[in-house]
């Protein structure tokens, strides 16, 4: 699978839970492909769209865990990044 070939036209791109979630935990099976299309997203290639149902959802399990600068991270990423931009659904 070539991400870079496939997000070559790509401007907007939403973000499910999951990805965001190896990305953040760098999940050994996922974070080498999901790295690569945060990197566009960081680096503004491409903007990404999330919305607060997929916040919610990362946060549940670092919540039940007290895993405070997880839910830190995540909230981060997800609200401070300039384009990352949550949107109401």
């Amino acid at each position: 699978m070539n991400i870079t070939a496939n997000l070559q036209d790509v401007t907007l791109l939403f973000l499910d839970t999951a990805p965001v979630i190896y990305y953040i935990e760098r999940n050994p099976e996922y974070f080498a492909l999901v790295s690569v299309v945060f990197d566009y997203i960081v680096n503004n290639a491409v903007m990404g769209i999330v919305s607060p149902v997929t916040l919610a959802e990362c946060l549940v399990l670092p919540a039940q865990v007290g895993q405070i600068q997880l839910q830190q991270d995540f909230i981060e990423l997800l609200t401070q990044t300039d384009s990352i931009d949550c949107v109401e659904i």
